[in-house]
């Protein structure tokens, strides 16, 4: 069995790294590829076709929501998971709404 390939869009870098050294320790995990900008995670998550993204919906030009509804058109196989700074009942319905399985507290990962 392969190894479950994970995108990260997260507009910390530092975030990013962090969470890549995590997921680096698991053997059955691969981290693709991570970015920060909006435009550029469409592109690039096209071409690596990850089966995980992990999304910050706290997003600069898009919000994460709506970035994640994108992605998933773009890439229906691909399941999205939110990560945020603001975990209340409101994100969480709308993270289900929008069919995204799982949604993360960023304190839970950072600590």
């Amino acid at each position: 069995m392969g190894k479950i390939e994970v995108f990260v869009i997260d507009n910390n870098a530092l975030f990013r790294q962090g969470l890549g050294q995590a997921l680096s320790q698991t053997e059955d995990i691969e981290l693709v590829a991570g970015c920060d900008i909006d435009d550029e995670a469409l592109e690039l998550v096209a071409g690596f076709s990850p089966e995980i993204i992990l999304l910050d919906i706290n997003l600069p030009l898009l919000t994460g929501l709506n970035m994640g509804r994108q992605l998933t058109q773009r890439s229906p196989a691909t399941s999205v998971i939110i990560l945020t700074r603001q975990f209340n009942k409101e994100v969480q319905h709308l993270g289900l709404q929008r069919s995204y399985p799982k949604c993360i507290w960023r304190d839970d990962i950072s600590s």
